[in-house]
C-alpha cells in the first residue's frame, strides 16, 4: 500500500442493530484500529466476513468486495488473509475495519466514541435511541428502517452534522431536525417529503445540502402532492429534489450554487421560474413544464442539463448569449426541436482557468465539441 494511505485515520466505529439480535446489546460489525488499542478489543475471535479489498496494483487503484479470513497480524496495520483471490492482488491488507464477535452494551466507552453510525432496523425502531442520545460525538447517521415514524425517537446528539433516512417509509414527522444546530447534510430517499422543514427559511441557517428522492415504485400511479410555497432555508448550496410533487411556489436562496429538479410538476401557469444569482448548475430532468421563455438564467451558470421533459415546448428570450462562464450544455429529448437556432447563441467563451477551452453540446444524444 502507499505510504499516504497508511498514515490516514479513519477514526470511526460501524454497529448494526436488527431483529436478530438481543434488543439490549448493539454488536459491532467494524471498528477502527486506534479505538481498539484504546479499549483493549483486538480481532483474537475474527473468523469470515465481507470487507472491500482496496489497493493500487500496477500505478492503478484497484477496488473489490472479498470475504477474507485473518490469520492474526503481521504488523500494527497489515493483517494475512487466505482468501488466494485476494493474494492475487495483494499479500497484505491495510486494516481500515474489522469484524469482530463482541456485544457493546449502552453503557461502554467505545459508544462515545462513535463517529458514524448505519443502521438498518426493522423492529423497535424507538429501542435506537437509548444508544443514539450517548453518542455525544456522533457526527453521521445514516438509517434504513421500516419503522420509524419520528426523527424524535432517535434522540439525536446535538454534534449530528450529516443524516441519511433511506426507506423510511413510515416517517412523517421531522420537527425534531430544528434542535440540531449543527447539521447541514439531509438526505431522505423513500419517505414522506419533511414539508414542515420549508416553512421558515431561518429555522436551519447551517444546512447547505438537501437531497429528497422518492422511489419511483411509490409515486406510480399515485396523485401528485402538492407543494403551495416551499422556503429553502437560507444558506443551502446545493438542492435536489426528485418526487411526483406539484410545486405552486418557492423561495430559493441566494447561495444556491447547484439546482437538480427530476419528475416534478410546474403545470401550474403563474409559477415562474427565478433562479439564484449564483447558481452554477442547473439541471432539469423529466419535469412538467411548458415553457422556459424569457427565463433570465445566472450569467455566471457553469453547467445546463434540459434532458426527458417531455412537455417543454419552448425556450426562447432567454439570455442564454451572457452566459460567459458555461461550459457543458445537455439538452435532449424535450419537446421543442429549435435545438440549432438555441446553440447558436451560446457564448464562445469559457471559465477561467480551464485546460481545454471548449464547450460540450450535446444534442439528440450526440455531443459536439465546439472549440473556443
Amino acid at each position: 500500500m502507499a505510504d499516504w494511505y497508511r498514515h490516514y485515520p479513519i477514526r470511526w466505529l460501524q454497529i448494526r442493530l436488527d431483529e436478530t439480535m438481543d434488543d439490549n446489546y448493539i454488536s459491532t460489525s467494524s471498528i477502527d484500529y486506534e479505538l481498539a488499542v484504546k479499549h483493549n478489543i483486538f480481532p483474537n475471535e475474527i473468523t469470515l466476513f465481507e470487507s472491500l479489498v482496496e489497493a493500487i496494483e500496477n500505478d492503478r487503484w484497484i477496488e473489490r468486495a472479498a470475504t477474507i479470513a485473518y490469520r492474526g497480524w503481521a504488523s500494527e496495520r497489515d493483517a494475512f488473509v487466505d482468501d488466494p483471490e485476494v493474494h492475487y492482488h495483494l499479500e497484505t491488507l491495510y486494516v481500515i475495519q474489522f469484524a469482530i464477535n463482541r456485544n457493546v452494551t449502552a453503557e461502554d466507552k467505545s459508544v462515545a466514541q462513535l463517529k458514524e453510525l448505519h443502521v438498518f432496523i426493522k423492529k423497535n425502531a424507538q429501542k435506537l435511541g437509548q444508544y443514539v442520545t450517548r453518542m455525544t460525538n456522533l457526527k453521521k447517521l445514516e438509517i434504513e428502517s421500516s419503522t420509524l415514524v419520528s426523527v424524535q425517537d432517535l434522540q439525536l446528539p446535538p454534534s449530528i452534522r450529516l443524516l441519511v433516512f433511506c426507506k423510511c417509509i413510515k416517517l412523517k414527522n421531522y420537527r425534531s431536525l430544528f434542535t440540531l444546530p449543527r447539521l447541514r447534510h439531509l438526505v431522505v430517499s423513500g419517505s414522506d417529503f419533511p414539508l414542515e422543514l420549508f416553512e421558515d427559511e431561518n429555522r436551519l441557517p447551517l444546512l447547505t445540502y438537501f437531497k429528497y428522492h422518492q422511489q419511483r415504485y411509490r409515486f406510480r400511479n399515485r396523485s401528485c402532492r402538492r407543494w403551495d410555497m416551499l422556503r429553502v432555508p437560507i444558506n443551502m448550496q446545493e438542492l435536489v429534489l426528485s418526487g411526483n410533487c406539484n410545486i405552486v411556489d418557492w423561495v430559493l436562496p441566494p447561495r444556491l450554487h447547484v439546482l437538480s429538479l427530476y419528475s416534478i410538476d410546474f403545470a401550474n401557469p403563474s409559477f415562474k421560474l427565478t433562479l439564484p444569482k449564483e447558481l452554477i448548475r442547473f439541471g432539469l430532468f423529466c419535469c412538467r413544464i411548458k415553457s422556459l421563455d424569457d427565463v433570465q438564467f445566472p450569467t455566471g451558470l457553469q453547467e445546463l442539463h434540459i434532458k426527458y421533459n417531455m412537455c417543454l415546448a419552448s425556450v426562447t428570450g432567454t439570455n442564454i448569449e451572457q452566459w460567459e462562464n458555461l461550459w457543458l450544455a445537455s439538452i435532449i429529448h424535450n419537446q421543442f426541436n429549435s435545438y440549432r437556432k438555441l446553440f447558436l447563441k451560446l457564448p464562445r467563451t469559457a471559465p477561467e482557468g480551464m485546460y481545454n477551452k471548449v464547450l460540450a453540446v450535446i444534442v439528440h444524444g450526440h455531443k459536439t465539441w465546439l472549440y473556443l
